[in-house]
């Protein structure tokens, strides 16, 4: 399946795709929800449905975050597989 044919954004309970990380995690602009692990779930949907790798870069995209160090922590704390070093790292889900 093609990256482009799968929406982007962490999704909120309400089915909404606008959730934002603030410093004290995702914020769902819609309802007010607010929750510090959504984008395990949205990381989930990428390994499933597009490849079993991402990188940093894809993240920043998929997870539509514009700061790459606060998406490599985002990584980091998926407790995803870290793969290689500085930019050519890759994360795997561990099934």
């Amino acid at each position: 399946m093609k990256v482009h044919a799968i929406k982007s954004g962490v999704r909120c309970v309400c089915d909404s795709l606008a959730m934002q990380y603030k410093r004290t995690g995702w914020h769902c602009p819609n309802c007010g929800h607010r929750d510090k692990q959504a984008h395990i779930a949205t990381l989930k949907e990428w390994f499933i449905f597009v490849k079993e790798t991402i990188s940093n870069r894809e993240a920043c995209e998929f997870l539509q975050v514009k700061d790459r160090h606060r998406t490599k922590r985002l990584l980091q704390s998926a407790g995803l597989i870290e793969v290689g070093g500085g930019r050519s790292t890759i994360y795997k889900w561990p099934w």
